[in-house]
C-alpha cells in the first residue's frame, strides 16, 4: 500500500499522520513537519526506517531519508495527499467535522503503521507535541474547546504524561465554569471508549504493564460525567421522564453477574474497575464517593427515590465537588418524587457560592429562580438572582428581566449593575433592557438598544457559535418589538433570521422559543390563524424546557379556539391546569392556563375561580397585574364579581414611577374591559390617566387600536396620526372610521374615506394578516347603514374569504354579527364554472373527508384524494379524463399542497374569486392598459366596470372571454428576475443544475428574454424594485423542518455558512421574501403591468423519500400564491428524469407560443421524477403568459 504512494513525502505523511485521530493542515505544520524533515534528512536517531520489518518493496526503499529542502515541499505534499482522499480509499474526509479538509486513515493501514512506531521514541514525542498543539487549539477555539480538549487528553495518555490528572482536572474545570456541561460530558467520556478500556470495562495497560489511565481517574471521570448529565438536563429545565439517562456511565444491575462485576455494598453489583481503585488508599474516599452515586443512580433509575434521597443528604453535608454532585442527585430525586425542590436548589446554590463555584451557583440559582416565580414568590427570585450575581458576576441580565416580570420594568432600565462585565454580558443586559422598554411601551428605544447591542457583537466578540447565539436571541426579541409596531414584514424576516441561526447552531430550545414568540405575533398581532398553527403544530414541545412547553400549548389551544375548534382548545387547557404537583402547585401556570381558558371559551364560571385562587399567589401584586394584561385578546364580557376580586389582589406598588402606573392601569383597563364591559366609565377613567402618565405615543396608539370607540379624545390626540408610520396610522384611520360610523351621531362618508385609505395600506404589507378583512368588514357596514345592501354583501363576503384564509373563524363571525341583519352570504363554492373544469373545493365535500384534507398533521392517500374528485363529479370516473381540467379550489395551504397529480392529468390549484379580487383587478387594469383599444367594445366596457369594483370577485367566464381576446403579439416586454446561489455555493451541494453543465441565464437569453441575475440570498429590496419582471426563478437547494421548506443559499462547509450568518448575510429565502419582493414590484410597477409569475425550482439529493421535499415546496408555492401578490406560481424542481435540457426548454418553449401554463406543465412532467410531479397554481385553466 505505501509503495503505491509515488510521493516520497505523502510516504512520510502518512507514516506519522497515524498518531492524531483526526489529520488537518495545521497539524501537519505545527506538529508533523518537524519530524519529517528531521528524520527524513537523515537524522534517525528517534525513528529509523531501516529498522522497520519490511524496509523494501522490490528493492525500492519505502521511507527515504536522503531528501533534501523538505520544508518548501511541505504544502505540496498535502495537497498531493489529498489527491488520494475518497470514501473508498485508505484516506478518507472524517465524518461530522466542519471543514472539508479534515482526514482519517483507514484501519487498513492505521495499525500496521501504529505497531511500527510503537516502540520507537518519536512517537512520545508526537503524542507530546499532539497535546501541547491541541491544547493551544482549545485556548484559541472557544466553540470546539472541548473536542480540542478531547484530543489533548488522548496524546496525555498515549505519552504516558505524568501530569495527566492535574491536566485532566483543569480541564474539568475550564468546562464547567463555562457551563459547556455539553463538552465536560464529553470530556468525562473520552475514558469510557475503547481505546481505554476492554469489553469487561477494565482499563487497557501500556507495554510496560502500566495502566493507560489511573484507575482513580477512570472513577473521577465517571463522577464528572454524571454530574455533567444532570446539570446539562437541569439547565434545560426538562423533567426526571426526560432525564438522559443511557448517557449515564453505570451500569444497570445485571439479574445475574456477568464477568468483570463483584458483589458489594448490599449486594450492589458494582463494575470491576471500582474494585481495582480500591488497592489505592488515598483515593478511598473518592471511591466510596463512586459506589455512593452507582447507588443513587441505580436507585432513581429503579423510583426508590428514598434511597437516592437519603444518599444525596448524606453527601450533601460535605463540601466540595463530591457535595456538589450529590447536590444534583438530590435534585433529580426530590423532582422525581413530586416534592419541594426549592429547600434542595437554596442548599445547593448555597454550597456552591461557599465553595466558590459560580458556574454551579448560577446553574442551580437559575432553577431555583424558575422554581420560585412559578410557585409566585417572584421576589423570593429577584433575591436569590441579586445574590448570585453579586458573588459571581453573571445572571445580571436574568435579574433585570425578573425586574421587569414583577411589574418594575423601570428599575431595570435604570438600575446601575455593579463590576466590569464582558461583552457578552452586555449584550444580554442590554437585551434584558430592551425587553423592558417594551414592556413600558417604549419600543423605539427597544429596537435602538438591540441594533447597538448586534453592532457591537460583531465587532467585538470573536467566537462565532457565541456570536451567533446572542444574535439569535437579539433577533427573536427584535420580532416581538417589530411585531407590537405592526411591522409585520420586519417581524417575519427577524424571526425567520433567529430560526435559521438556532437551526445552524443546533439548538432547539431556543428554536423553540422563537417559534413561540413568531406565533404570538402571527395570533395576536396579524390574526394570521392559519399561520400561527402551522408554527406550533409543528413544533416539537418534547425538546423544550416545561414551561416552553406550557407556553406552545396555551398559545395552541388559543389558536385553536379562534380557528373554531373549542372542543381541542378547552382539552389542552385543561391538561395543563390538571398536570403538576397539588403539594407546591404553578400558580404561575395555573393563571397562565386560566387566562387561555377565559379567551378561549368565555367560561367565566370555570376559569374565573381558578384565576382568582392563582393571581392571589403571586407576590408582588404588580407580577400577577402582568399575566392579567393578556386579557387583551379576550372578547368583552360582564362578570363584575370576578373583575372585582382580581383588581383587588393586584393594586401595584405605591412606589412605583409615573410610567410604571400608567402601564398598570393600562393593564386594569384591560382586565374590566374583559370581564365588566358595563363599566366603561371606570375603563375610561384608567386609560385617561394611563396616557397622561405615559407621556408615549405608542402607548397612546396602543389604547386607541385595543379599544376604539372605547378610547378617551385624548388618546387619539396623543398618538400623533402623523408621525406614524404606515401601519400604526392605518390602524388609527381605521378606529377613527369606526366612530364615525355611530349610529345617528356618525358622518358615513367620512367613516367610509378613512376605511378606504385604512385599506390602502393594509394591502401593501407582504406578510398576511385580518387588517385587510377587518377593514372590509367596517366597509360593509358603512354601505348597510347606508342601505347598499349589494355592495355590503360583496364587502362582506370577501371580507369572511379573507378571514376563512387566515382560518381566523372567531374574527369572521365577529363580522358577520356586525351585519346581522344581512342575509348570509352563499356559498362560495358553489359557484358556476366552465363546462370543461371540474371544481374540487373542500366546502362542498363531506365534513369528514374535508377535515382529513384540511389536517396538516395527515398524509391523505391516493384513495381519499380520489374520493375528493368523486364527491365533485361522480361522472368523471377513474382516472379523470385527459381533456378534463380540474381546478383544486381552497384558501388552506395543506389542502393545495396534497399530490392531486396522482389522480388527474391536468390540475391546477387556485383560490375562490371572493379571496383573489385585488390581483384579479390588478390583473383586468393591465389588460385595459395594453390592450384595451383592440378589444371588442362590449367586451372592454364589461372589464372596465369590473376594473372599477374593488369588491365584486371576477365572473370566471369573463376572464376566460378576456384570456381569448388577448392579442399575444402585444405581450409585455419579457423579462426574468433569476435568484439564485454562488456559484461556488452550488458547487458545494454536489448536486444541481452546476454538476449537470446547465446554465439557466443562458437559457433564457437564448429564447429571446431579457435577463438578471442576482446571485445572492440577502437582496436588497430597493435594487430589485424597479425592474418589473414577468417571470421570478428561483433555483437553490430545498430546505425542509417538518413540513414546511424554504430555499437554502449558503455553502455546504459550515464554517462557511457560519461565517455568512455572523456577517449578516442572507443565509435563506422564505415565503415571505418573496412576498416582499413581489409587494416592492407592485408598488413600482408602472401601469398595464400585472403581478410576475413565480417559478420555484427547488433542489435535492435525487435519492431518498420524495414526500416530505414534494410537501414542502407545495407548501411553500401555496404560501406565496395565497398572499396574492403573484399571478401564478409553477412549482418544479426537486428530481429531473431523464434529460434536464430538455425540462428547461419544455418550459421556455411553452412559454413562447404563448399556450397556456397548465398545458406547458403537461409538457414539463415527461421530464420530472413520477415521485415529484410539478405543481401549478394559476387564476384559470387557460392562463398565459401572454395574460
Amino acid at each position: 500500500m505505501i509503495d503505491r504512494i509515488r510521493e516520497p513525502v505523502v510516504r512520510w505523511l502518512v507514516r506519522y499522520g497515524c498518531v492524531p485521530r483526526r489529520l488537518t493542515l495545521d497539524y501537519v505544520r505545527e506538529v508533523l513537519a518537524p519530524f519529517v524533515v528531521r528524520t527524513a534528512s537523515g537524522d534517525t536517531s528517534l525513528d529509523d526506517p531501516l529498522l522497520d520489518t519490511i524496509r523494501e518493496w522490490y528493492g525500492r526503499p519505502l521511507f527515504r531519508i536522503d531528501l533534501g529542502d523538505l520544508r518548501a515541499r511541505l504544502e505540496q505534499g498535502w495537497r498531493d495527499l489529498e489527491r488520494y482522499v475518497s470514501t473508498s480509499s485508505w484516506i478518507t474526509p472524517a465524518p461530522g467535522e466542519p471543514s472539508a479538509s479534515t482526514y482519517v486513515l483507514k484501519a487498513e493501514i492505521l495499525a500496521p503503521l501504529r505497531a511500527i512506531l510503537a516502540d520507537r521514541l518519536v512517537l512520545r514525542e508526537l503524542h507530546s507535541e499532539s497535546a501541547r498543539f491541541y491544547l493551544a487549539q482549545a485556548e484559541g477555539d472557544r466553540s470546539r474547546r472541548a473536542r480540542h480538549m478531547r484530543e489533548a487528553v488522548y496524546h496525555l495518555v498515549q505519552a504516558g504524561a505524568e501530569d495527566l490528572t492535574q491536566q485532566w482536572r483543569g480541564m474539568v474545570d475550564v468546562l464547567r465554569e463555562e457551563g459547556d456541561h455539553a463538552g465536560l460530558g464529553a470530556l468525562c467520556a473520552e475514558f469510557l471508549r475503547s481505546e481505554y478500556i476492554d469489553e469487561q470495562g477494565r482499563t487497557r495497560h501500556r507495554h510496560d504493564g502500566q495502566p493507560l489511565v489511573p484507575p482513580s481517574l477512570a472513577i473521577e471521570a465517571r463522577l464528572w460525567l454524571t454530574y455533567a448529565v444532570l446539570a446539562r438536563t437541569l439547565r434545560e429545565g426538562l423533567s426526571n421522564q426526560d432525564l438522559r439517562w443511557p448517557e449515564l456511565p453505570w451500569e444497570p444491575v445485571p439479574r445475574r453477574p456477568a464477568a468483570g462485576f463483584i458483589p458489594m455494598f448490599d449486594g450492589l453489583v458494582t463494575p470491576a474497575w471500582v474494585v481495582a481503585a480500591l488497592d489505592d488508599p488515598r483515593r478511598h474516599q473518592l471511591i466510596l464517593a463512586a459506589v455512593d452515586l452507582v447507588r443513587a443512580s441505580l436507585a432513581l433509575r429503579r423510583g426508590e427515590v428514598e434511597l437516592a434521597t437519603a444518599i444525596s443528604q448524606r453527601w450533601l453535608q460535605r463540601a466540595g465537588d463530591i457535595g456538589l454532585t450529590f447536590g444534583f442527585v438530590g435534585v433529580w430525586a426530590v423532582r422525581q418524587a413530586g416534592g419541594d425542590e426549592v429547600d434542595v436548589l437554596e442548599r445547593v446554590t448555597k454550597l456552591a457560592l461557599d465553595y466558590r463555584r459560580p458556574a454551579d451557583a448560577t446553574l442551580t440559582c437559575s432553577a431555583l429562580a424558575d422554581q420560585l416565580v412559578a410557585t409566585g414568590d417572584v421576589d423570593g427570585a429577584v433575591s436569590w438572582v441579586r445574590r448570585t450575581a453579586t458573588a459571581t458576576g453573571q445572571l445580571w441580565d436574568r435579574y433585570l428581566r425578573l425586574l421587569t416580570a414583577r411589574g418594575t420594568p423601570e428599575r431595570a432600565i435604570s438600575r446601575e449593575l455593579p463590576g466590569e462585565a464582558d461583552q457578552l454580558a452586555r449584550a444580554a443586559q442590554q437585551r434584558a433592557r430592551a425587553e423592558a422598554l417594551l414592556a413600558l411601551r417604549r419600543p423605539a428605544d427597544a429596537l435602538a438598544a438591540l441594533a447597538s447591542s448586534m453592532d457591537e457583537l460583531n465587532e467585538l466578540v470573536p467566537d462565532i457559535r457565541v456570536r451567533l447565539r446572542e444574535q439569535a436571541e437579539c433577533l427573536s426579541l427584535m420580532g416581538r418589538v417589530h411585531g407590537s409596531l405592526l411591522s409585520l414584514d420586519q417581524a417575519a424576516s427577524s424571526f425567520e433570521q433567529a430560526t435559521g441561526l438556532w437551526r445552524e447552531l443546533g439548538h432547539p430550545h431556543g428554536e423553540l422559543r422563537t417559534v413561540r414568540h413568531h406565533a404570538e405575533v402571527l395570533l395576536h398581532e396579524a390574526g394570521d390563524v392559519a399561520g400561527a398553527l402551522r408554527l406550533l403544530e409543528q413544533s416539537r414541545v418534547d425538546v423544550g424546557r416545561p414551561d416552553e412547553s406550557t407556553g406552545i400549548r396555551l398559545l395552541l389551544a388559543e389558536a385553536r379556539s379562534r380557528s373554531g375548534d373549542i372542543g381541542e382548545s378547552l382539552a389542552l387547557v385543561d391538561a395543563v391546569l390538571n398536570e403538576g404537583d397539588r403539594a407546591r402547585p404553578s400558580y404561575q401556570r395555573q393563571a397562565m392556563a386560566a387566562i387561555v381558558g377565559l379567551i378561549a371559551t368565555g367560561d367565566v364560571e370555570r376559569f374565573g375561580p381558578r384565576l382568582i385562587e392563582a393571581i392571589v399567589k403571586i407576590q408582588p401584586p404588580a407580577a400577577g397585574l402582568r399575566l392579567l394584561e393578556e386579557l387583551r385578546w379576550s372578547p368583552a364580557r360582564s362578570h363584575q364579581g370576578v373583575a372585582r376580586q382580581l383588581l383587588a389582589a393586584v393594586r401595584p406598588e405605591p412606589d412605583g414611577s409615573p410610567r410604571e402606573h400608567a402601564v398598570h392601569d393600562l393593564q386594569r383597563a384591560y382586565c374590566l374591559r374583559a370581564l365588566a364591559q358595563d363599566h366603561l366609565g371606570e375603563v375610561q377613567d384608567l386609560l385617561e390617566r394611563a396616557v397622561r402618565e405615559s407621556e408615549s405615543s405608542f402607548l397612546a396608539w396602543e389604547v386607541v387600536r385595543s379599544f376604539g370607540g372605547e378610547a378617551p379624545e385624548s388618546a387619539y390626540d396623543a398618538a400623533d396620526v402623523d408621525g406614524l408610520d404606515g401601519m400604526r396610522a392605518a390602524v388609527w384611520r381605521l378606529r377613527r372610521a369606526e366612530l364615525a360610523a355611530t349610529p345617528d351621531t356618525g358622518d358615513l362618508d367620512e367613516a367610509d374615506r378613512l376605511a378606504r385609505q385604512a385599506a390602502e395600506v393594509f394591502e401593501t404589507v407582504a406578510s398576511r394578516s385580518s387588517w385587510p378583512a377587518e377593514a372590509l368588514s367596517l366597509r360593509a357596514l358603512i354601505a348597510a347603514r347606508r342601505g347598499e345592501r349589494d355592495v355590503a354583501q360583496r364587502h362582506l363576503d370577501t371580507a369572511m374569504a379573507r378571514y376563512s384564509r387566515l382560518g381566523n373563524v372567531r374574527g369572521g363571525e365577529a363580522a358577520r354579527r356586525a351585519i346581522a341583519d344581512l342575509a348570509a352570504p352563499a356559498n362560495i363554492g358553489a359557484r358556476q364554472r366552465p363546462d370543461d373544469e371540474l371544481l374540487i373545493s373542500p366546502d362542498l365535500l363531506p365534513s369528514a373527508l374535508r377535515q382529513r384534507l384540511e389536517d396538516p398533521g395527515s398524509r391523505p392517500s391516493r384513495g381519499m384524494l380520489r374520493a375528493a374528485v368523486l364527491g365533485a363529479d361522480e361522472s368523471v370516473g377513474d382516472p379523470v379524463p385527459i381533456d378534463r381540467a380540474v381546478r383544486v379550489e381552497s384558501v388552506k395551504p395543506t389542502v393545495l399542497a396534497l399530490p392531486w397529480e396522482s389522480v388527474a392529468a391536468r390540475v391546477y390549484r387556485s383560490i375562490p374569486a371572493e379571496a383573489s379580487v385585488g390581483r384579479d383587478r390588478a390583473w383586468v387594469r393591465s389588460l385595459l392598459e395594453r390592450q384595451g383599444n383592440t378589444m371588442p367594445e362590449r367586451l372592454r366596457a364589461v372589464a372596465e366596470a369590473a376594473a372599477m369594483d374593488d369588491a365584486e370577485p371576477l365572473d370566471p367566464f369573463l376572464r376566460r372571454d378576456l384570456e381569448r381576446a388577448i392579442d399575444a403579439s402585444q405581450r409585455r416586454k419579457r423579462r426574468v428576475l433569476i435568484i439564485r446561489a454562488d456559484r461556488e455555493v452550488e458547487s458545494s451541494w454536489g448536486y444541481g443544475s452546476v454538476g449537470q453543465g446547465l446554465d439557466l441565464r443562458d437559457s433564457y437569453r437564448r429564447m429571446g428574454w431579457d435577463t438578471v441575475q442576482v446571485r445572492t440570498g440577502g437582496i436588497e429590496d430597493a435594487a430589485i424594485a424597479g425592474l418589473a419582471p414577468l417571470v421570478i426563478h428561483i433555483q437553490a437547494r430545498l430546505e425542509v423542518t417538518g413540513a414546511y421548506g424554504w430555499f437554502d443559499m449558503t455553502s455546504e462547509d459550515i464554517a462557511v455558512r457560519e461565517d455568512v450568518k455572523s456577517a449578516g448575510g442572507g443565509a435563506g429565502i422564505f415565503d415571505t421574501d418573496i412576498i416582499r419582493w413581489l409587494n416592492a414590484f407592485r408598488a413600482s410597477a408602472k401601469p398595464g403591468y400585472p403581478p410576475p409569475v413565480v417559478v420555484l425550482d427547488p433542489l435535492v439529493p435525487p435519492s431518498g423519500d420524495m414526500v416530505p421535499p414534494l410537501t414542502a415546496r407545495n407548501l411553500l408555492a401555496a404560501g406565496v400564491y395565497l398572499d396574492g401578490a403573484a399571478m401564478a406560481v409553477l412549482a418544479t424542481g426537486l428530481v429531473v428524469r431523464g434529460d434536464p435540457v430538455a425540462l428547461q426548454a419544455s418550459w421556455l418553449e411553452g412559454v413562447q407560443q404563448g399556450i397556456p401554463l397548465l398545458d406547458v406543465l403537461a409538457s414539463m412532467q415527461r421530464y420530472t421524477d413520477d415521485r415529484c410531479p410539478a405543481a401549478l397554481f394559476a387564476p384559470s385553466a387557460t392562463f398565459t403568459l401572454a395574460s
